[in-house]
């Protein structure tokens, strides 16, 4: 699997399998508790990145119509 680029049938598969080897370290050592808590911390952040995001979006659109 070439994951160079990203590119083509396997960009998403490489993306994937780093995510999954990621959180298998991640777990690795901890306890249900733990691991519970960080899961919850990552969704927080990633909703929070998406919040960014979005607040940067509108802030382009608004200035754009002006």
């Amino acid at each position: 699997m070439n994951c160079d680029k990203g590119e083509g049938r396997t960009g998403g598969l490489c993306s994937a399998a780093a995510v999954v080897a990621l959180a298998a370290a991640v777990a690795e050592g901890r306890t249900n508790k733990e691991v519970g808590l960080l899961a919850a911390m990552f969704v927080q952040l990633g909703d929070t990145l998406e919040t960014i995001i979005a607040a940067r979006e509108c802030s382009a659109d608004a200035s754009q119509e002006n």
